[in-house]
């Protein structure tokens, strides 16, 4: 669960590549209604940027996630465009 980033894309190819299962989850959803999705689909890990990660962990004893695993840069939430020096 990410902003639009090249993290997220990363990951969402490397799932395919490492026979995961994707199950992305709509940004607009409310606690509740991911608490479903994630128990539902049975979701053991869950990648999260740091804008999401604060609704991740309000649900996440309610599911059978595993793992969350923060996405970005040193913790830092990721950016839709590149940063020049």
């Amino acid at each position: 669960m990410a902003l639009n980033s090249h993290y997220y894309l990363e990951l969402y190819h490397a799932a395919f590549l490492g026979a995961g299962v994707v199950n992305p989850l709509n940004l607009r959803l409310a606690p509740k209604e991911l608490e479903f999705i994630l128990v539902d689909s049975g979701s053991r890990v869950c990648f999260v940027d740091q804008f999401f990660a604060p609704l991740i962990d309000r649900v996440r004893a309610q599911t059978s996630l595993d793992k969350v695993v923060l996405i970005g840069v040193r913790g830092r939430a990721p950016t839709t465009s590149p940063t020049t020096s």
